[in-house]
């Protein structure tokens, strides 16, 4: 019976995040920039989409509004954290693989990539999980590289925010803020880049998510 209890309370405190989440969404007056046309005439073959940690918020939602019948594998951490997104995310119907691209996260990134190669949209944080802050590690470039999916930042700056204390200072938007989103072009990694040239790549899309 206890165990019960639990389910039916996290289930009750999950569909209340959910409708707030959907709620808060629907004040924001979004200003859309789709580079790419991907909006406007979404590609056939898998895209690997990346945006700073502290912008994960309404990233889930906007997708699935964007996108609703389009399949979408992110990656999420293992941390505690990262369990209570991985629950939110699903209530949008986006499935999740848990670890990091860091060397212990290899098994995630292994599902990520098996699900490209199905045909699936993925979803990469470069910052993430522990930081630095709004340093793209070279994960994303390995992922953008093996699978040939290229990548689409997205990049979006809030008119009123409450800026968290931690380590990624993340964004909550206020009711009502305007949210200038940025969807850019797909970014194609060549298959033949030297480890030299990576790094190079990550300065470019950490330039393409700005600040």
């Amino acid at each position: 019976m206890t165990s019960f209890l639990h389910r039916l309370r996290d289930g009750i405190a999950l569909r209340v995040v959910e409708y707030l989440l959907r709620g808060l969404i629907a004040t924001l007056r979004f200003e859309i920039i789709d580079e790419g046309g991907i909006i406007a005439h979404p590609p056939a073959g898998p895209l690997l989409f990346t945006a700073w940690h502290n912008r994960l918020l309404i990233l889930g939602p906007v997708y699935r509004h964007v996108f609703p019948g389009r399949p979408i594998c992110v990656l999420v951490s293992q941390s505690r954290d990262g369990e209570l997104l991985t629950r939110i995310l699903a209530r949008f119907g986006i499935e999740t693989a848990r670890g990091s691209t860091s060397k212990q996260g290899s098994g995630a990134i292994r599902e990520v990539l098996r699900r490209i190669k199905a045909g699936n949209d993925s979803g990469i944080t470069p910052d993430g999980p522990r930081g630095p802050r709004g340093i793209v590690k070279p994960g994303i470039i390995q992922a953008a590289r093996i699978s040939g999916a290229p990548i689409v930042t997205l990049a979006y700056t809030l008119g009123w925010k409450k800026e968290l204390r931690s380590w990624d200072r993340f964004q909550i938007p206020l009711p009502f803020s305007t949210c200038r989103f940025v969807w850019g072009a797909p970014i194609p990694i060549p298959a033949d880049i030297t480890p030299e040239e990576i790094d190079a790549w990550c300065l470019r899309i950490a330039e393409k998510l700005g600040e």
